[in-house]
């Protein structure tokens, strides 16, 4: 089964936005979602299950990860998922658009989710139904976003801000700068949520690149000049 994670925008400059763990293929253990999906007791995902990560944004929300499948532990407050720790997701400025304020969206199957939802926005709408979300993605919505994720040669992030804004955005600029996105600053992080401090491979250890302003949206046409056309206006 696939289901839906839907994880906010920064609300701020300082807001670090460190769950999902992707560096150590870990998510929940800062609690987010703990009320829903992600409950220690009730919730629904069982081992072989794969997560979809949504990326609020401005006027958009676009789809950064599709995960392996996941490993359940249970028994532990708060839940916690595991899966292979080398997969990486989308950066945000390539990821496929979810739904847009203004019906634009790369699965046409994503528009039944907004029906009889009384918000201004198609966003918002989205937020509403997704953020208390638990139940699995419908099927032909699944067989979408399993289509475009099985294609070959997807971009992957050198660091988890690329995973939430746009790289020239000033909340990515503003981590880069205060060194959110190091290994040691995130393992610390890890330590800190899991109270287990991770292994971190020689790999891991490099320092990681920093991308130029402007480099993301450029590579995102390179990598798909045609990703516009692909997406269905919603009805």
């Amino acid at each position: 089964m696939l289901y839906f994670v839907y994880l906010r925008r920064p609300s701020r400059d300082s807001d670090l936005r460190r769950d999902p763990f992707w560096e150590f293929g870990s998510f929940g253990q800062t609690g987010c979602h703990g009320t829903n999906l992600m409950h220690p007791t009730r919730s629904p995902l069982t081992t072989g299950d794969r997560l979809v990560f949504l990326q609020g944004g401005k006027s958009e929300i676009r789809v950064v990860g599709l995960t392996p499948p996941i490993a359940v532990k249970r028994g532990q407050q708060p839940l916690n998922v595991t899966w292979d720790r080398g997969y990486r997701p989308l950066p945000y400025a390539m990821a496929p658009v979810f739904m847009d304020n203004s019906g634009d969206t790369d699965f046409p199957a994503a528009a039944r989710i907004l029906e009889n939802t009384n918000r201004s926005t198609n966003c918002a709408k989205m937020a509403s139904r997704l953020r208390s979300r638990n139940s699995p993605v419908d099927r032909d919505l699944q067989e979408q976003l399993l289509r475009w994720f099985s294609r070959d040669s997807l971009p992957t992030i050198s660091h988890y801000l690329e995973a939430i804004d746009m790289v020239e955005s000033k909340w990515v600029q503003h981590g880069l700068a205060a060194g959110w996105a190091s290994t040691r600053e995130r393992a610390l992080r890890f330590a800190e949520a899991s109270g287990v401090y991770p292994d971190v491979n020689e790999s891991d250890k490099q320092a990681l690149p920093i991308a130029k302003i402007g480099a993301a949206r450029n590579s995102c046409k390179a990598a798909d000049p045609q990703r516009k056309k692909l997406r269905t206006g919603c009805r």
